[in-house]
């Protein structure tokens, strides 16, 4: 493919994912409950006419309470049914749909057609539903390398971007993040990092999922943070950069961030100024950073006592403080 093809391409993936980008599903999504023999997933689908890439990137990028979203991936016959009664339920049928499955032609075990096929998950292969009666998988064309149903949730293998006639949409799955390797990691990529504390609390305002108990004592509560911070990364609440200090540097952060009282609900995180969790950036959060007492103290190893904070540091902050206010509410402040 030459460089002028290669652009092109580039810049029809941008401008779908553009045309797309405020595609919401089409429904609140449904729960396969575990009081049910379920999986305690929720499930949706987004009719719209996208390539299996796209697809999967929007998939990626929508949540359901703070539960992360992937292509759908169907992996027992009791899912498969459990789907398939829901959908024709609401829907009426089981449209064709992408689903989770792709054919990874550098795999061990590939071969046409039925070698090499994987989850987005990285879920075992262990369960098929191919529409074995009309010879899928077939490979047909040499390109089909990706999955999408049929009715009842029979499966298709299909080229990467067919027509709108051929998939009418895709399947979203929702579920909480797999237990980490690593402590702490949850997005699972060996660094403890800001969307690691971030996911933490979205866990803690849910209040289900017990890969967040870090304590653990089969609670989710703000001591899970508090072992997050200190133990897992060692740090202080304050830390907006996670550079292991607490220091100027983290309140010109968060004050650039402009949202310390902005009268914007649910809008802070972590580098943001959000120290407890409650997705605001308040007096509240200033309270819990000066009480850890790691203000402009070096790195939290480096600690051989914490002093409380002195009366510059206090000023300095009702001196940021009064400025935010008088840029929000239009009143002066003066630290005498």
């Amino acid at each position: 493919m030459n460089q002028k093809s290669i652009l092109f391409c580039k810049i029809f993936v941008i401008c779908e994912l553009v045309m797309v980008a405020n595609q919401t599903v089409i429904a609140a999504p449904f729960e396969w409950p575990v009081d049910d023999g379920g999986n305690g997933h929720f499930y949706d689908y987004v009719p719209g006419t996208y390539s299996w890439s796209v697809a999967s990137a929007l998939s990626e990028n929508t949540k359901h309470q703070d539960l992360p979203g992937h292509l759908t991936t169907i992996t027992s016959r009791e899912e498969k049914n459990f789907l398939t009664s829901q959908f024709i339920r609401r829907l009426g049928e089981v449209p064709l749909g992408w689903l989770g499955g792709y054919q990874d032609r550098g795999a061990e075990d590939y071969r046409e057609p039925n070698g090499g096929w994987r989850w987005v998950t990285d879920e075992p292969w262990d369960y098929t539903n191919w529409w074995r009666s009309v010879g899928f998988p077939d490979n047909f064309n040499g390109n089909q390398d990706f999955i999408r149903t049929q009715g009842d949730f029979l499966w298709d293998d299909i080229e990467h971007a067919p027509s709108g006639f051929d998939v009418r949409g895709y399947f979203i799955e929702f579920e909480p993040p797999k237990p980490p390797a690593i402590p702490g990691d949850f997005d699972g990529n060996q660094v403890l990092d800001v969307l690691d504390v971030n996911l933490l609390m979205a866990g803690l305002r849910a209040g289900t999922n017990l890969v967040f108990d870090l304590v653990p004592n089969g609670e989710l509560n703000h001591q899970d943070l508090v072992v997050w911070v200190e133990e897992l990364k060692n740090t202080y609440f304050g830390d907006a950069n996670l550079d292991g200090e607490f220091n100027s540097t983290d309140l010109i952060q968060t004050f650039k961030s402009g949202k310390f009282e902005d009268g914007i609900a649910d809008n802070a995180n972590w580098e943001d100024g959000d120290w407890n969790g409650d997705r605001e950036f308040d007096t509240t959060d200033f309270i819990i950073a000066f009480q850890s007492g790691g203000y402009e103290i070096g790195p939290r190893g480096d600690v051989l006592s914490v002093p409380e904070p002195s009366g510059a540091t206090l000023c300095l902050l009702l001196v940021l403080l009064a400025q935010v206010h008088h840029h929000h509410h239009h009143h002066t402040a003066k630290c005498a």
